[in-house]
């Protein structure tokens, strides 16, 4: 027999599974990716967009598909080529961005977020991020000076100051 407790987590289970199906409307994937269902969503996607390469939404749904279950390598294929066909398209440029900022790949999320600037120049979120990343590349040249200053031999007078050139963060 099944309580009351059982029957309202079955119902539940219901509906998400439900929600996970998806009804179609909004494109290829929409309602999954609403649902939260980027498993289902990518395959949906990859079909769709094995038969429409050229389309940009596509492309870029695709990305933001493949980002958000966890694969920022496929989601900067997809959503590169979404760019490459739809160059000022601010969502792209966006989650280009974030895909780059995953694999760490600062210089990279820098130059989306700064053509996401330009189209969108109010937006707060993204001009942190971009400081953000911006301070990460900075950091890890830093970083490698140091590293490659102990390998390095060479007589420097003790009175030598090394300065590292400077950039506009903003």
């Amino acid at each position: 027999a099944i309580t009351r407790g059982g029957t309202n987590l079955v119902i539940s289970l219901a509906f998400l599974f439900a929600g996970c199906a998806g009804s179609g409307s909004g494109g290829p994937g929409a309602d999954l990716m609403k649902a939260g269902c980027y498993d289902e969503a990518v395959a949906v996607l990859e079909t769709a967009s094995a038969a429409r390469p050229r389309d940009a939404n596509l492309q870029r749904n695709l990305g933001i598909a493949r980002l958000k279950n966890g694969d920022a390598k496929g989601a900067v294929e997809n959503l590169s080529a979404a760019q490459t066909l739809k160059g000022k398209d601010s969502t792209t440029l966006f989650f280009l961005g974030r895909a780059h900022e995953t694999l760490g790949a600062n210089g990279a999320a820098a130059d989306a977020y700064t053509r996401y600037i330009a189209l969108k120049p109010d937006d707060a979120e993204v001009r942190t991020r971009l400081r953000l990343v911006n301070l990460k590349r900075i950091r890890s040249e830093i970083e490698d000076a140091v590293k490659n200053e102990s390998n390095r031999r060479a007589d420097i007078p003790e009175n030598t100051l090394a300065v590292m050139p400077f950039q506009n963060l903003t």
